[in-house]
């Protein structure tokens, strides 16, 4: 469970500048992050969701803006798909060579090379 103490250290020499209305809406905004993703291994996105809310909950960046990022990703995520895609049908090998060479399942591979 965080507290309004948690949040200011975690928001360091920002916190001052925090209404206590946003501090409020930090902890509630970060303690349902935690029930979300309260697996210990999670904690990069359990980080990337409370940056998040912090820059909408202090006015630095909105929802659409957020979510215009997570599109444009999206969009460099499936050209690299692509990209990867093209490599594996280019590359000589067995299904297990491709997928151990490119760290990917054996299935992926198998789906690139149209099997």
């Amino acid at each position: 469970m965080n507290t309004r103490y948690d949040l200011q250290n975690w928001l360091g020499d920002f916190a001052s500048d925090v209404t206590d209305e946003q501090l409020d809406r930090l902890v509630d905004a970060a303690n349902t992050i935690d029930e979300r993703w309260p697996d210990p291994d999670d904690r990069m996105l359990r980080e990337a969701a409370l940056s998040a809310a912090c820059q909408v909950i202090l006015g630095d960046d909105t929802l659409e803006g957020i979510a215009e990022e997570w599109r444009k990703a999206r969009r460099i995520e499936r050209e690299r798909m692509a990209s990867l895609t093209g490599a594996l049908i280019a590359t000589p090998g067995s299904e297990r060579e491709l997928a151990e060479r490119s760290g990917v399942a054996r299935m992926t591979v198998r789906k690139a090379i149209g099997k």
